[in-house]
């Protein structure tokens, strides 16, 4: 299994945080790391897709 640099960085904010809703995510990768809104989303969405993280939709929390 291979990851991402993006990836790996929407795992440490949630090992950090919590459990967090994708705006949130979004949030914090835009102040720390000049993320785009866009660009977390879709990273989040990817790692719900492959597993890494759990989650239903961007207005519930996800969790590791």
């Amino acid at each position: 299994m291979r990851f991402y640099d993006s990836e790996i960085k929407v795992l440490e904010v949630l090992w950090e945080h919590g459990e967090l809703t994708a705006g949130q995510i979004a949030e914090i990768l835009g102040k720390e790391d000049g993320w785009k809104r866009t660009t977390a989303y879709t990273v989040v969405q990817k790692c719900v897709d492959k597993g890494y993280i759990e989650g239903k939709n961007r207005n519930l929390p996800v969790r590791l």
